[in-house]
């Protein structure tokens, strides 16, 4: 005998089954598909809301976990929203961060005043110096030297100025500092919109060749070619970077060289008159004008695409004069 067909509620009951089956036998196939992890918003510098000043003041940040001064019309560890550029100011030898600073904000277009951050880094600071405080010698600092007894250089700091405030820069030196700017546009990695180098006493040449200068004259200076004047025995910053990552990277840079056509006095008390510097030339205006047309020995004629000298009529070894030009102001702000 034919056993008895399935009655419709069993037959549809069985059908369910094994829905179920295949749909959980399908389901433990599929292995969990990983969530991606959330794009990343590129680094950025730490902002507050707090605004732009028209006037600067002195300050102090951390630098290596020692205190340093500086003076700026605002923060550099919490940077105004509304600050699009920032100016490097470096002051000369004998310091007076917060004077250049005030100028440089001074002779700043209005619509610039209100986006800019300026900031002037204080190497030489003419107050008595408090524990914990960086602080360098009379002259080592425009060379990247330690900090006393330190290990951090004035190069890197500018660099972690630089790196904590990560906005579009200029950075601009004048005697001492533009002796600073022009050796820290060779040796940092960092680049500038330009670097602008005003009235130094010297130069960093990237070979032994010094334009118009005799070899008895170079043989009566042995030390010629060294650090700072040239790229023999480095030291510190300068001798981890070498002579040659700093003679590729002075040449790409956008530097612009300002020359005050009356700071030719060749027994200026401020200017270096060391032989090795004495080689280089009598006065800081024969310096000045050495030092350009030698670039063209080392890069071709091509760097004067990125480098330019621009001269000050009637300006003598004067911070004012020089950026309160024409073009200085045109160096610091165009």
């Amino acid at each position: 005998m034919r056993g008895k067909a399935p009655a419709a509620g069993s037959r549809l009951t069985i059908l369910l089954c094994v829905l179920c089956l295949l749909l959980v036998t399908g389901c433990a196939k599929q292995e969990p598909q990983p969530v991606p992890p959330p794009a990343e918003s590129p680094a950025a510098p730490i902002r507050d809301a707090a605004p732009l000043e028209n006037r600067v003041k002195p300050r102090t940040t951390n630098i290596a976990g020692n205190t340093f001064n500086y003076c700026a019309n605002g923060s550099a560890d919490l940077v105004a929203q509304q600050a699009t550029r920032v100016l490097f100011v470096v002051h000369g030898y004998g310091g007076g961060a917060c004077e250049f600073a005030e100028l440089a904000l001074r002779t700043m277009p209005a619509q610039q005043q209100a986006t800019t951050l300026v900031v002037a880094p204080g190497f030489i600071w003419l107050q008595q110096p408090k524990r914990g405080e960086l602080r360098w010698g009379a002259v080592n600092w425009a060379q990247g030297d330690p900090a006393n007894d330190t290990q951090v250089s004035s190069f890197a700091v500018l660099e972690q100025l630089t790196e904590r405030i990560a906005l579009p820069r200029v950075v601009a030196g004048f005697s001492g500092g533009a002796q600073f700017t022009t050796r820290y546009a060779a040796a940092s990695a960092h680049d500038a919109e330009r670097f602008v180098v005003g009235d130094p006493s010297s130069y960093l040449y990237f070979d032994a060749y010094r334009p118009d200068v005799s070899a008895a004259e170079l043989a009566a200076c042995p030390s010629y070619h060294q650090w700072r004047y040239g790229t023999d025995k480095l030291t510190g910053f300068a001798a981890k970077v070498g002579a040659n990552t700093m003679r590729e990277r002075y040449g790409e840079r956008t530097v612009w060289y300002l020359i005050g056509l009356k700071d030719n006095d060749p027994r200026s008390p401020s200017m270096d008159q060391s032989c090795a510097a004495m080689v280089q030339g009598s006065n800081r205006v024969e310096r000045a004008m050495r030092y350009y047309g030698y670039l063209e020995t080392v890069y071709g004629k091509d760097v004067y695409q990125r480098h330019t000298q621009h001269r000050v009529p009637g300006a003598t070894h004067s911070l004012q004069q020089l950026f309160d030009s024409p073009e200085g102001r045109a160096a610091l702000h165009g």
